[in-house]
C-alpha cells in the first residue's frame, strides 16, 4: 500500500529539502523507529527506485529519486496532510 504511516514518515524527512541526503541509522533516529524496521522499509523504496542509494563506507546515503512517479505521489501526499492539518486548526469564517 503506497502511503502508509512510516512511508509518509520517512519521505516526509526530506519534503523540506529535496536534495537532502540521510543514511539508514540518522533516519531510524530521526524516526525513532527500530532500525530493522527502517532498514527493511528503505531497502524496500530504493529497489522500487523511490530512493537512491550512494556507498559510503559501510553506510547508504539516501536520496530521493525525483524522477519517479510513486516519490512524487508520497511527496503530494505528505503536503495534503500537512494542509489539512492546516485548515483543520485554522478557525472558520463567514
Amino acid at each position: 500500500m503506497i502511503g502508509n504511516q512510516l512511508e509518509l514518515s520517512i519521505i516526509g524527512l526530506y519534503s523540506d529539502d529535496l536534495t537532502s541526503g540521510f543514511t539508514i541509522l540518522q533516519i531510524s533516529k530521526l524516526l525513532k523507529k527500530a532500525y530493522p524496521y527502517i532498514n527493511r522499509k528503505v531497502n524496500e523504496f530504493i529497489s522500487e527506485g523511490i530512493l537512491k542509494k550512494t556507498v559510503v563506507g559501510k553506510s547508504y546515503l539516501c536520496h530521493l529519486n525525483i524522477e519517479n512517479n510513486q516519490t512524487t505521489i508520497l511527496l503530494t501526499l505528505i503536503q495534503l496532510k500537512k494542509l489539512e492539518a492546516k485548515l483543520a486548526n485554522e478557525p472558520e469564517t463567514e
